[in-house]
């Protein structure tokens, strides 16, 4: 059978391409297929986790390729976007689309400023922008993190691995946004503040390596939201390459895969004072309760969950619309019931519209955003 560019097959986008067969292992599809310019097929593992191992699959009788979670790849250079299968996080196939035009005019961009940091989290696009600056300046480009009570755990050693990985000198600054009045406040404008906060101390270090430029990761999609931080970056200089050549989300994901960055699909994990309700002021025990409450939700296989703090110790729990029902499950309901209030929660509920990114944005008005 003969695959062009978009046709779709056993939820697989495959294109110039000709499929040897389809075998269903461990409830994972795993397809053989032969680019036209090859004569070699190559075993790929689609749909959810590839955790099946690899001496599985070679008992199967086919060829091993790389593996990758949730999703699949093609083999492409590091600096080539390529024009191979790629997936979302949802599961659901998307093509790398992206003109290297488009990618170019990053690089290009990052290039003119001679040397920069990148304001690494960790993330999907501070770590983009972060690949893309050791590409474009190699050695002239420094990620810096900022680290202090809001982050989630293990989010900094999942920024210094990655770092790693990407290859780009990284260095850990602490922060303490608990100590100004108006962060702890918690009114609509607390990432304005909190920013102002980060940026000093980022900048700060820029100037003492002698660097030209701070860099942070804000894309197009940014602006369709509630972001004061962005107002704050903007004052103090901070340039956003992502925003400025136009990624969305959703391009900055095949980007990210195509470079080979690990984390290309995870969920985005903003500071945990985000799950605080406006008005409600934050305190370092509220934010650890969150933390707690969410690697309980995390260890449980929610990839993606929120657990929002509301006036009273109400907690409301996200996660998404589909995964409803296992979480509704009376064991897993009573253990995570259970765990909230040890977690210092008064009341527990849970958000039967299902994870919203923001959803604390909602109850603004139009004067707040």
């Amino acid at each position: 059978m003969r695959l062009t560019r978009r046709t779709t097959c056993m939820d697989m986008v495959l294109y110039h391409a000709r499929v040897v067969d389809v075998t269903l292992l461990e409830s994972r599809y795993v397809a053989r297929w032969a680019p036209e310019s090859k004569s070699s097929a190559a075993c790929i593992a689609v749909n959810r986790s590839a955790s099946a191992g690899q001496s599985r699959i070679t008992q199967a009788g086919l060829q091993v390729a790389p593996l990758i979670l949730n999703g699949f790849s093609q083999e492409t250079s590091p600096r080539h976007c390529g024009r191979g299968p790629f997936f979302a996080r949802t599961g659901r196939p998307m093509l790398c689309d992206i003109p290297e035009e488009k990618r170019d005019r990053l690089l290009d961009l990052v290039r003119g400023f001679g040397s920069a940091a990148v304001a690494f989290s960790g993330g999907l696009d501070s770590s983009v922008l972060a690949k893309a600056a050791v590409i474009a300046l190699g050695d002239r480009a420094v990620a810096l993190t900022a680290t202090g009570p809001s982050t989630p755990g293990g989010e900094l050693d999942a920024a210094v691995r990655l770092a790693r990985t990407i290859g780009i000198r990284h260095e850990v600054i602490e922060t303490d946004e608990l100590s100004d009045p108006d962060y702890r406040a918690n009114t609509p404008e607390r990432c304005y503040f909190c920013k102002q906060i980060i940026c000093r101390h980022l900048l700060r270090r820029v100037e003492q390596l002698g660097l030209a430029v701070l860099l942070d990761g804000a894309n197009a999609d940014d602006r369709r939201d509630h972001r004061p931080g962005s107002r704050a970056a903007r004052e103090r200089g901070v340039r956003s390459p992502l925003a400025e050549c136009e990624f969305t989300k959703d391009e900055l994901r095949q980007l990210a895969q195509a470079w080979r960055l690990p984390n290309w699909n995870k969920p985005s994990s903003p500071c945990l004072s985000s799950r605080v309700a406006y008005g409600v002021p934050i305190t370092e025990a509220q934010l650890d309760q969150i933390d707690r409450a969410e690697r309980f939700l995390h260890e449980h296989d929610f990839a993606v969950a929120r657990v929002r703090l509301h006036e009273g110790g109400l907690a409301r729990v996200e996660v998404p619309a589909d995964d409803l029902p296992r979480l509704l499950e009376s064991s897993l309901r009573r253990r995570l019931t259970e765990h909230l209030h040890a977690c210092g929660f008064a009341y527990a509920t849970v958000d039967l519209d299902g994870f919203r990114s923001g959803s604390m944005n909602r109850s603004l008005t139009p004067k707040d955003a």
